[in-house]
């Protein structure tokens, strides 16, 4: 059988792309990227990124995206934080954001199936809700809970999360039907139809499952800044977006789209910024240049995917 080389140069070009980074940054900041307390920062910054990631990665394999992300976790977060302030109940906290963030991760998914290939539409509805409510209750000031709770944004916890989470969607993803048939609708969605697979159950699991994800990303979020605006979760959406790129998710989802996407693609992106700062780059040359690469990997994985767009 012959080897197809380029496409397995491809496929190791996000591993290459870590490696590079990582060591690049480290010889360049005179190790600084590599000291303990910079790895702290690092996890502290990616947690919430992979979390949310490690979830719509499923949806990113049918060839939609979810525009809700950063919105949902703000509310997440609102809710939490003002349960918090009446109860004292970290607890109930914590059950009523995850019960949030899975019911709009089940009413988004349920309009993304029924719009089929305008599923962005109803997405960017809720996102304009979702921002629309921390907004209102933003301009009656910025909700706070006490620094006591700032005890539960342990690093510990946090490796422990997403260890958990890897292990868990790594087999959801590569061994259980709701990867593959999420896969399989992203090749074609028409002809995993009439092969009997339920499109619409599949597509509102993935969109669940990312709900899920971005409610324990916003527990976190909440007991690490504990204070709630309008700014809350602003453009997280499109910060998953750029690491699932820059970890080779292909556009159109399908067959091509691997676990290790969103796994790589985190580490690259926050590594990458994390590194430019210690190294000296003011921020908005950093936003420059992250959005220059951004672009390339997007009319990359465009061409390779013959011009088709996420839904």
């Amino acid at each position: 059988m012959k080897t197809d080389y380029k496409k397995l140069i491809s496929d190791f070009i996000p591993y290459i792309a870590v490696v590079v980074v990582i060591v690049f940054f480290a010889v360049v900041t005179d190790g600084k990227l590599l000291q303990a307390d910079n790895m702290k920062n690092i996890i502290n910054k990616i947690f919430s990124v992979m979390l949310i990631s490690l979830g719509a990665m499923f949806i990113y394999a049918h060839g939609a995206m979810d525009l809700t992300i950063g919105g949902l976790l703000g509310n997440c977060a609102l809710v939490g934080s003002l349960i918090i302030l009446s109860t004292g109940s970290v607890l109930l906290a914590l059950v009523c954001i995850v019960a949030l963030g899975v019911a709009i991760g089940i009413i988004n998914g349920a309009l993304a199936a029924n719009f089929k290939d305008l599923s962005f539409l109803p997405s960017l509805c809720l996102m304009f809700i979702l921002r629309g409510i921390l907004q209102y209750m933003g301009n009656k000031g910025t909700i706070k809970i006490d620094a006591s709770y700032g005890s539960y944004d342990n690093v510990g916890v946090k490796v422990l999360v997403i260890a958990i989470a890897l292990i868990l969607t790594y087999y959801l993803f590569d061994y259980t039907k709701l990867g593959k048939y999420n896969r399989a609708i992203g090749g074609n969605d028409i002809a995993s139809g009439q092969l009997g697979i339920n499109v619409f159950k599949y597509k509102v699991l993935a969109y669940t499952l990312t709900g899920f994800a971005v409610s324990i990303a916003a527990f976190f979020s909440m007991v690490r800044s504990r204070s709630i605006s309008a700014e809350t979760g602003s453009g997280l959406e499109f910060d998953v977006m750029v690491a699932l790129i820059f970890g080779g998710m292909p556009l159109s989802g399908g067959s091509r789209a691997r676990f290790h996407c969103a796994v790589l693609g985190c580490i690259t992106a926050t590594v990458l910024s994390n590194g430019m700062t210690l190294w000296g780059i003011k921020s908005e040359t950093i936003s420059l240049i992250k959005g220059i690469l951004f672009l390339m990997l997007v009319y990359l994985s465009y061409k390779k995917s013959k011009g088709v767009l996420p839904r």
